[in-house]
């Protein structure tokens, strides 16, 4: 029995350290393959991330290059709009249309732009006069065109770019960009259209490299179908198809200007990824997508070639399991086999490319293979009696320390992290953390430095372009300062050669600024040589081409300071030569027309001054007579007359009447239409002036049995204005009334509409129940020399200036005019003023009616008085010598202004009569003479003469008179001058 335990014992400690060893086995297997399909794994992902992330980038650019081609063409089919629509304006406003000028622009603009199919112009109601195609007998139209109703809308304000649609005349599928031009009176002329064939934007496509399933697309913001590359048959590849996927939908409706989606199923039933774009300027969107099925090809193979690796590995390392378990039951001697076994997987470990850590819960290193050392710079011996925590960067403990819990409480983490070298330098690592079931941590770590400093040249790149091409220019550029502070380009492109002859390489050695203009020199040196950070500036400068033409560039420029402090400057120049010149030439034109403008100016004024001079002239040859005829009137009523005298004395009274007012009219047009007349502000008693009026047309209201009836409104405030004008105003008005008024009476209204802080809005009406005025004549019977009827046998006659002279005071007063009539009936004539409220005064002041002042009177309180009369005229001598008769006056005769200062000199007189035009020296003259005469400064002279203008009365006022009578005398008027005067010298 003891020999069989003995025996015995051997064989169960083999059986127990069989099984140990088959654990140990199947744990060794277990754990290698699962290092080798972790690397597998994230070294797929890893490898798919850059490849999606590559193929963002690819398609991101190919959409940028499209979508910029695509704007370019958009601005400059904008600016040929521009040019046609400033040709079409100037044709308006210089007369009409010319089509062959019209035809001749829309070629030469065909030309330039080769992806338009054809301009087209419409006239205001949308019908096509103009353009490829459009002939006299064509009757197409726009009209019912989104585009046209939105010019209808805003004419001139912007380019509309419609939906695609089918033309009508060119009977293609298009894309119509519009502008509308505008009549001289800002009103809708028509409508410009620049048509492009949908052939051209799927031309623009067809340049991708997409792959066999990739594809282009530009919709228009409703979603429509505008064209794809390459075509697909069915809905889904037909023009205006608006079905779409969901991703696609989704950034649509963000507002985004640009990104990117993946959608599993488009319309053609292809899984792709997208770069989406909104072409600047225009209502289309760009998506330029490539197809997993192309880009991962390769990763597709590389993800085979790590399946086949790891199947044949866990193959291999079962087998050697087998092996090794299987030697080692025939013989301990097979241990050297297991050895060797783990030996082979220690090879893998060492010789893998990432860095391999394993450490324990505490975070104590427990293994590293050569690459985890290489990476930190610590010898594997170093990093064994070290802990993660001595690795960790200054500042970045507390973060390190969260990381790593997170990653022992979690199966698999990939993650980024800082990692302190051993020379104090930082490396950043890609990091995937494993946690074992027996709480040690394994740790992949790559060193991602490098991808890292791509990744932000790349985005600097990125950012440099975006910011260089935003200016849309014909040349960008960058210049980067250097120590002595002047600017070196470090990059460039664009149009080089277009805008200076010389290649993108030369500018870039040479600067371009070398080419400007030496009078623009200091323009460069203050918007681009002094510019800071931060600042921008926008100029236009002069170059010298290398053929030695001049070009006009509009430059921008910007400079901002990059990661490393250094200042970079982005530039752009785009040539605006024809624009300039176009502009210079405009001036040109504007010049020309300014100067013959100012040379009618110059003529027009001489005529005015030779109208006014006329209108003078002739007011004094007309009121000399009158006033020779009124005065005879008026000495021939002092004697005895017969019935039919007096009959005969008022047709002459009243025919001298009309001509005075006739005359009066003239010259109150003249000076209102001369902008001469001014107007008083004094106070007014507006009820005392109502009053006046009436006192005016009484005696003629009692010809013909007409009432006169007052209603008047009490004023808040007493107002200031002119009431010799108001009064003339209302007595135009009141004379109509009487005179169309058969019987019945007249009303005169005054009403308060407004007030305001510092003024009243006063409303004057007068009505009456004559004939009425129809309402074809009201129309005009407000302009000077209109009149209701305007018959050769007009039964009440006038001038036709009344009512215009009304219109224009009550305009000169802040106000308006109107009538309401009806014929038969009567009619109604009102007029608005704004008069300033006086704040001196609690109620309007009137001036007191003078005492009735005759010659008797003057006889009375003046007798023996020396008067001088200073008259050319023998009648007019003789007239005023008779009026004068009974004043007691003693009077002296002078017949011109020398005559007169000889007795002004010899005599002290206690007034003088001074007629104006004299022969030999006129009243001006002899004025002036006067008073420089000793003891003659004060002797009182008023004026009387046929010259009725306020210029005139102002000049007597300037010579040195006292004061003015105009002819015809009114003899009353003439009484109370001359009472006046000599009450003030008494």
């Amino acid at each position: 029995m003891p020999n069989d335990h003995q025996d015995h014992a051997p064989e169960a400690a083999a059986r127990s350290a069989e099984r140990h060893v088959s654990r140990l086995l199947a744990a060794g297997v277990l754990i290698i393959n699962l290092v080798i399909i972790a690397i597998g794994i994230q070294s797929l992902l890893y490898s798919r991330a850059r490849t999606v992330e590559q193929v963002a980038n690819s398609t991101t650019n190919l959409a940028f290059l499209i979508e910029q081609n695509i704007a370019d063409s958009a601005r400059r089919i904008d600016l040929a709009l521009l040019n046609i629509v400033h040709t079409l304006e100037h044709e308006l406003a210089t007369g009409s249309i010319d089509p062959q000028e019209v035809g001749h622009v829309l070629d030469l603009q065909n030309g330039q732009l080769p992806e338009v199919d054809a301009f087209r112009v419409t006239d205001e109601t949308g019908r096509l006069r103009w353009g490829k195609g459009v002939t006299p007998e064509t009757t197409d139209s726009y009209a019912d065109r989104p585009f046209f109703s939105t010019h209808q809308a805003a004419p001139g304000v912007a380019m509309v770019v419609g939906e695609p649609v089918l033309g009508r005349v060119s009977n293609i599928w298009v894309i119509p960009f519009t502008r509308s031009y505008r009549k001289a009176d800002g009103s809708l002329g028509g409508v410009i259209n620049a048509t492009v064939a949908l052939s051209y934007f799927y031309d623009q496509l067809s340049t991708l490299k997409l792959g066999a399933h990739g594809s282009a697309v530009i919709r228009h913001y409703n979603n429509g179908l505008a064209t794809r590359y390459p075509a697909v048959d069915g809905p889904g590849g037909s023009i205006g198809n608006t079905k779409v996927s969901s991703e696609f939908l989704a950034i649509m409706n963000s507002g985004v200007k640009e990104g990117h989606f993946h959608t599993a199923k488009t319309p053609d039933g292809i899984e792709r990824t997208y770069a989406f774009r909104r072409i600047e300027g225009l209502p289309y969107i760009l998506a330029v997508g490539r197809a997993p099925a192309d880009y991962l090809d390769l990763w597709y193979e590389e993800r085979r070639n790590v399946i086949l690796f790891a199947s044949a590995f866990f193959l291999l390392s079962v087998g050697a399991a087998l092996l090794l378990h299987r030697h080692w039951q025939r013989d301990r001697a097979h241990t050297a086999a297991l050895l060797e076994s783990e030996s082979r997987f220690r090879t893998y470990v060492e010789t893998a490319p990432e860095g391999i850590f394993v450490a324990d819960q505490k975070g104590d290193y427990l293994d590293v293979n050569p690459a985890g050392c290489a990476l930190v710079g610590y010898s594997r011996d170093e990093l064994l009696t070290m802990n993660i925590r001595d690795l960790t960067p200054e500042g970045l403990e507390s973060a390190h320390e969260a990381q790593f819990e997170h990653n022992r409480r979690s199966d698999i983490v990939d993650t980024e992290i800082t990692l302190r070298r051993k020379d104090g330098s930082r490396v950043e690592t890609s990091l995937r953390t494993i946690t074992l079931a027996d709480g040690r941590v394994m740790g992949f770590c790559s060193d991602v430095t490098a991808r890292k400093q791509a990744q932000r040249a790349l985005l600097d790149s990125e950012s440099r372009f975006r910011r260089i091409s935003s200016l849309t220019s014909d040349l960008v550029y960058s210049c980067r300062r250097g120590d002595d502070g002047c600017f070196q380009i470090e990059w460039a492109g664009g149009q080089a050669d277009k805008l200076f002859g010389y290649s993108t390489e030369e500018i870039r050695q040479r600067g371009w600024w070398q080419l400007v203009h030496p009078d623009d020199q200091g323009l460069v040196e203050a918007n681009m040589a002094a510019l800071q950070p931060g600042q921008h500036s926008d100029v236009v400068l002069r170059v010298v081409h290398r053929d030695g033409s001049i070009h006009y560039l509009h430059h921008d420029a910007q400079v901002e300071a990059n990661a490393e402090g250094v200042h970079v400057l982005y530039g752009g120049a785009r040539d605006i030569s024809e624009v300039e010149n176009y502009r210079l030439h405009l001036e040109q034109l504007v010049a020309a027309r300014t100067y013959e403008l100012n040379v009618a100016k110059e003529a027009a004024e001489k005529a005015n001054l030779a109208k006014s001079a006329f209108l003078a002239n002739m007011s004094h040859e007309i009121r000399t007579p009158i006033n020779a005829i009124t005065g005879m009137a008026h000495l021939l009523r002092r004697g005895e007359r017969t019935p039919e005298q007096d009959e005969r004395l008022a047709r002459i009274e009243n025919a001298s009447e009309h001509l005075l007012e006739i005359i009066n009219a003239v010259l109150d047009m003249s000076k209102i239409e001369a902008g001469k007349l001014t107007l008083e502000e004094t106070g007014i008693n507006v009820s005392g002036l109502i009053g006046n009026v009436c006192a005016m047309i009484q005696p003629r209201a009692d010809l013909r049995h007409i009432g006169l009836i007052r209603d008047i409104d009490p004023l808040p405030h007493a107002v200031l204005g002119d009431p010799t004008r108001l009064q003339q105003a209302l007595l135009n008005f009141a004379t109509n009334a009487v005179k169309f008024t058969e019987a019945g009476h007249i009303t005169f209204r005054v009403r308060l509409e407004a007030e305001m802080p510092e003024a009243l809005q006063i409303r004057f009406e007068v009505e009456d129940t004559g004939v009425g005025i129809s309402a074809e004549a009201q129309a005009r019977l407000f302009d000077a020399f209109e009149q209701a009827d305007q018959s050769t046998t007009r039964k009440y006659g006038g001038t036709g200036l009344g009512l215009a002279i009304t219109r224009k005071l009550a305009e000169l007063m802040g106000g308006h005019v109107g009538l309401r009539s009806t014929p038969g009936e009567g009619s109604l004539f009102w007029f608005s003023v704004c008069l300033k409220k006086d704040h001196n005064s609690h109620a309007a002041s009137s001036p007191e009616a003078a005492a009735d002042i005759d010659d008797l009177s003057i006889a009375s309180h003046f007798p023996g008085r020396r008067v001088l009369l200073a008259e050319d005229d023998e009648i007019n001598r003789e007239v005023a010598l008779a009026l004068l008769e009974d004043s007691g006056l003693r009077i002296d005769m002078a017949e011109n202004g020398e005559e007169a200062v000889s007795a002004a000199e010899k005599t002290d007189y206690d007034l003088i009569l001074m007629d104006m035009q004299m022969p030999v020296m006129d009243g001006l003259d002899a004025t002036r003479c006067i008073r420089q005469l000793a003891g003659r400064q004060n002797t009182p002279i008023i004026a009387l003469t046929a010259n009725a203008f306020a210029e005139d009365r102002q000049r007597c006022m300037e010579s040195g008179m006292n004061d003015f009578v105009a002819k015809p005398i009114e003899p009353s008027h003439l009484f109370e001058k001359i009472f006046h005067w000599l009450s003030r010298g008494r």
